[in-house]
C-alpha cells in the first residue's frame, strides 16, 4: 500500500473540502519523514494505534542496527556493543475529518515530527512513576531523530538517560521491598531495570533454566559435574578436578585373577 493510501482516509466524493490543501502542500506533508529510534532490548515489538494510523516500535538487537519503514525491514547492519538501535520511519499524515457542516469536510494534518513526538512520548511515559527520585524523567529508550542514523552523541545521551531512569526504578523497588505491602508493587519494569544494569536484588529472583540428567532424568543445574540424584558423572574433566577421589578409587582396584 502506498504512502498516500496509508496516510489519507477515503474522501467522500459528494462532499466539499473546506480550505483544501494544494497538491504541492499535500505531497510535501506525505513526503515529510522523521525517525523513531529505540535503543532498548529484550521487549516484544509494540504496536501503538492512532487515528492517523499505527506505528510499530521494534526492540534493539545485539550487535545489529535495523532500519524500518512502517513494519517493513528496509536494511540491517553490524553494530558495536552499546551502539545498537532500531530506526523506524514515520511519515506525515492527512485525515478527512467531519467539519460539522452539511456536505463538507476538512483535512487534518499531522506532520511527521508531531507523529514521532507523540509516539515517543507515549512509549516513554508508559512507565512507573517515581517517589524516591521525582526529578528523574521516565525514559524507555525511545527518542526522535531527523535522520535514520542517530548521532553518537544522541545515542550516548539516550543510554545515560535510560541508565539514570533504571537506577531510579531499582531504588524505588528497594523501598517497596521493605514492607510486605510494598513488595506487591514491584513491577516487571523494575525487574527489567535490574537485569539491564546487571545487578542482583532480592526482589529480582531469576530462576536458572535447568538441564536434564541423561542417566536418571532429574533436573540438574547446567554445567554441574555430578548428578546429585544418581551420582552420574556429567562433566568428566570437571569431576576429575573437583572429585579426584572417585577416579583414584577406580585406578587402585586390582584386576581380577583368572
Amino acid at each position: 500500500m502506498g504512502t498516500s493510501a496509508v496516510a489519507m482516509m477515503a474522501r467522500p466524493s459528494s462532499r466539499r473540502i473546506l480550505n483544501p490543501l494544494t497538491s504541492e502542500q499535500r505531497q510535501r506533508i506525505l513526503d515529510d519523514v522523521c525517525y523513531i529510534i529505540s535503543i532498548r532490548k529484550g521487549f516484544d515489538s509494540t504496536v501503538i494505534n492512532r487515528t492517523w494510523g499505527n506505528v510499530t516500535i521494534f526492540p534493539a538487537k545485539e550487535k545489529t542496527n535495523q532500519h524500518y519503514d512502517g513494519a517493513e525491514l528496509v536494511s540491517a547492519g553490524k553494530a558495536e556493543p552499546g551502539t545498537e538501535y532500531t530506526s523506524t520511519a514515520v511519515h506525515g499524515r492527512i485525515e478527512s475529518m467531519n467539519s460539522g457542516m452539511e456536505d463538507t469536510y476538512s483535512e487534518a494534518v499531522t506532520t511527521a515530527r508531531q507523529a514521532a513526538d507523540d509516539i515517543a512520548s507515549f512509549f516513554n511515559d508508559d512507565c512507573p512513576g517515581l517517589t524516591t527520585r521525582p526529578n528523574v524523567k521516565s525514559f524507555n529508550g525511545v527518542f526522535v531523530s531527523t535522520t535514520p542514523t542517530p548521532s553518537p552523541e544522541n545515542l550516548k545521551q539516550a543510554h545515560q538517560m535510560l541508565r539514570t531512569y533504571y537506577e531510579a526504578l531499582c531504588a524505588e523497588a528497594d523501598l517497596f521491598y521493605e514492607t510486605e505491602t510494598g513488595k506487591k508493587n514491584i513491577s516487571s519494569s523494575m525487574r527489567d531495570a535490574a537485569k539491564y544494569l546487571g545487578i542482583t536484588k532480592p526482589w529480582n529472583y531469576n530462576p536458572t533454566a535447568m538441564d536434564t540428567c541423561p542417566a536418571c532424568g532429574s533436573s540438574v543445574i547446567p554445567g554441574i559435574a555430578i548428578c546429585a540424584t544418581c551420582k552420574a558423572i556429567l562433566d568428566e574433566p570437571k569431576a576429575r578436578k573437583f572429585f579426584p577421589e572417585r577416579f583414584a578409587q577406580k585406578s587402585e582396584q586390582k584386576p581380577l585373577q583368572e
